[in-house]
């Protein structure tokens, strides 16, 4: 959520904030994961006062030589669509993977967020 702030350090000098991470679990039945190939699919779908929403995202991952845990992530795409009975219409949004390391974005407040590696 990029509405709640918790000030910290950015390491460029600049205050910054890092959004919290939500949470989800196979085991309360609203979130699938399958690999198809070098990419993780996760789908997790749920409802809430304003309506039913499904999240996705595509992982892709650098698979390792070895038997080891892939640990290496090589693209990202996602995105959220919520059908707002609030509202009365659809709500979509795109997750966009930042390039590079950690990065001070300038919002009304910036935030502190991690990249995927460039190569």
């Amino acid at each position: 959520m990029l509405n709640d702030l918790s000030v910290g350090e950015s390491g460029q000098g600049k205050p910054a904030f890092y959004p919290k991470i939500q949470r989800t679990s196979t085991e309360e039945k609203n979130l699938e994961v399958w690999p198809e190939n070098n990419v993780l699919v996760v789908r997790e779908t749920g409802f809430d006062i304003g309506g039913d929403y499904v999240t996705t995202l595509r992982i892709g991952f650098e698979r390792p030589s070895s038997r080891e845990p892939a640990s290496k992530v090589t693209s990202f795409t996602g995105g959220f669509v919520k059908n707002s009975s609030l509202l009365e219409k659809v709500l979509n949004v795109e997750y966009v993977p930042l390039q590079g390391g950690n990065q001070a974005v300038q919002l009304d407040c910036a935030v502190l967020l991690p990249g995927l590696a460039t190569k």
